[in-house]
């Protein structure tokens, strides 16, 4: 599979013809090489047939929205009865089931870094992952989901028009967040008032900001953190976390991921439905 994304590019129209021809193969398409790393280790056994590729190894014109903007773009022009060429991408906080069209699967939460917010995986990342005892599966799990906090402010930034320089700013996450105790201490004035700088056409007092993303948060629809955290914010709290019980960063987010059980699959709807469809 993995030497599929080594060949020359090719349009989408040329892949939808070739497995036009050829509808026992089955193409699904990834944002990214993590997505296809990811569904290529929780897949013990994938169809000869079936075929992964990054979106970025095929030829296409730069779109709006970036990889997945190519992904939806790639997706409105697949015949409405094809039934062979498949697409997985995040879950977004303005894309879901009824937005996205047949041919496309979403994660069942933000993204794949939800998967791993379970505290079975989060055990066998400290037991058999860290070999530490020095937090548990319990306590990490509560810590982690204090990242919400961050998923809101780009929720915010989106559905209220903000554009606030989030992915520039979360780059250095673990300046606003501290370990202290058994809780995460969030800075939100000093966070706020570097995202302000960041984006350079906000001109708003930082206290004004957050009490907007307060008040938004505060009148938001209560649904399970998991289609809020951001799985980048996740592994920069996890990297503060681990830090402060003497992990340092340079693999954490390896072995977390390593954490997953395929044996959890089936628990997970949209999950399921992609790697059933690549077997």
């Amino acid at each position: 599979m993995s030497d599929y994304n080594e060949r020359p590019k090719r349009t989408p129209k040329s892949h939808i013809k070739s497995f036009e021809l050829d509808n026992e193969r089955r193409l699904l398409v990834v944002e990214g090489i993590t997505d296809r790393f990811f569904f290529e280790f929780i897949c013990d056994k994938i169809d000869k047939n079936s075929i992964i590729i990054e979106i970025e190894n095929i030829e296409m014109d730069p779109v709006e929205g970036g990889n997945k903007g190519k992904i939806l773009h790639f997706s409105n022009i697949v015949p409405s009865d094809m039934e062979n060429i498949k697409f997985f991408i995040d879950r977004d906080y303005d894309l879901n089931e009824t937005n996205i069209n047949k041919h496309i699967i979403i994660t069942d939460f933000k993204d794949l870094e939800s998967y791993l917010l379970n505290q079975f995986f989060l055990d066998k990342f400290l037991k058999i992952g860290l070999k530490t005892n020095k937090i548990d599966a319990t306590t990490l799990f509560e810590l982690l989901i204090s990242s919400v906090y961050f998923g809101y402010v780009r929720k915010f930034s989106i559905l209220k028009g903000k554009n606030l320089s989030i992915n520039n700013t979360n780059e250095k996450l673990n300046k606003y967040i501290k370990y202290v105790g058994n809780t995460l201490e969030i800075d939100k004035n000093k966070y706020i008032a570097v995202l302000i700088q960041n984006s350079e056409k906000l001109k708003i007092k930082p206290e004004f900001l957050i009490e907007e993303i307060d008040e938004f948060i505060k009148s938001s629809e209560e649904i399970d953190y998991r289609f809020i955290i951001h799985g980048k914010d996740l592994i920069k709290v996890l990297e503060v976390i681990c830090k402060k019980i003497g992990f340092e960063k340079d693999n954490i987010d390896s072995v977390f991921w390593m954490s997953f059980d395929e044996k959890k699959i089936k628990e997970y709807k949209n999950l399921n439905l992609a790697i059933t469809y690549l077997k």
